[in-house]
């Protein structure tokens, strides 16, 4: 069951891999995984604490 949803969520990641430039894509990519990892508040800032990036890059980047 865990795989077919991994499966599922890369088969929509290469859908919208068009619309994005590389850089904007992986940040995006790095927002859906802690995103989806999140058990609380579903907000980009906190999938941005969770994944470290945070402290590395302004959130603003993200937005």
């Amino acid at each position: 069951m865990a795989a077919s949803h991994f499966y599922s969520s890369l088969d929509v990641l290469h859908l919208v891999r068009p619309a994005f430039s590389r850089p904007r894509f992986l940040r995006f990519v790095v927002l859906f995984a802690d995103w989806v990892r999140c058990t609380g508040v579903h907000a980009v800032t906190e999938a941005l604490v969770r994944s470290g990036v945070s402290g590395v890059r302004h959130h603003a980047a993200f937005h």
